[in-house]
């Protein structure tokens, strides 16, 4: 949560991101909820931030530590489809052409437009892949272990309608990295990590 507070800030005042949180006080949002919200306000970018664990009812594992981030497996795929559709809407916006001129003339009641669909999830994973490269690479760059970009069928991205990734900042079930992102220090360098990857994405994106 603080990290995410803090990171919407730095963004709305360093590069005039509008930030939209799915919560922001300590309570349970259903994960296809957080998604929803994406969607419903057309956002170009789906950031989930948490904290991952080793440890099982019958062992713990303090000794687990690192960050990952994940995209979405191939066997959910299909639900992006109706999260898309769902979301076509968005396509005829006034301002939608100019800016994604490679699905102009996309008509949602055209069956011929399902072709649309499918360039538009290639599109998505691909970005959704070199998002959570990026990082990654900033993790390095701060000393974290690199478990690297991996694939699963997480339902918080399962009907994203846009490039969406799921980054774990460390590991709650190890003290240390429990003590890291609790300091000030700790979540000040996940945010710059988050912030520089968002700013790399993003400048690349627009060209």
């Amino acid at each position: 949560m603080e990290v995410s507070k803090k990171l919407k800030k730095k963004l709305e005042e360093e590069l005039g991101i509008n930030v939209i949180l799915t919560r922001s006080t300590d309570v349970d949002v259903p994960f296809r909820t957080r998604s929803e919200i994406a969607n419903k306000n057309h956002a170009d970018l789906f950031l989930s931030i948490h904290a991952n664990s080793a440890n099982t009812t019958r062992r713990k594992n303090p000794h687990v530590v690192g960050t990952e981030t994940l995209v979405l497996g191939f066997h959910r795929m299909s639900e992006q489809d109706v999260a898309i559709r769902e979301n076509a809407d968005m396509l005829l916006e006034e301002n939608y052409e100019e800016n994604n001129a490679d699905l102009v003339g996309f008509d949602p009641k055209d069956p011929s437009s399902y072709i649309i669909f499918k360039v538009m999830k290639r599109q998505y994973r691909d970005r959704s892949i070199r998002f959570a490269s990026l990082i990654q690479n900033e993790y390095v760059a701060s000393n974290r272990v690199n478990r690297g970009v991996k694939e699963q069928g997480l339902a918080v991205l399962a009907r994203a309608s846009m490039p969406a990734v799921l980054t774990e900042i460390g590991f709650i079930s190890s003290p240390t990295e429990e003590d890291y992102m609790l300091s000030e220090e700790g979540q000040n360098e996940i945010v710059k990590n988050l912030f520089n990857a968002i700013k790399k994405y993003k400048a690349t994106s627009e060209k």
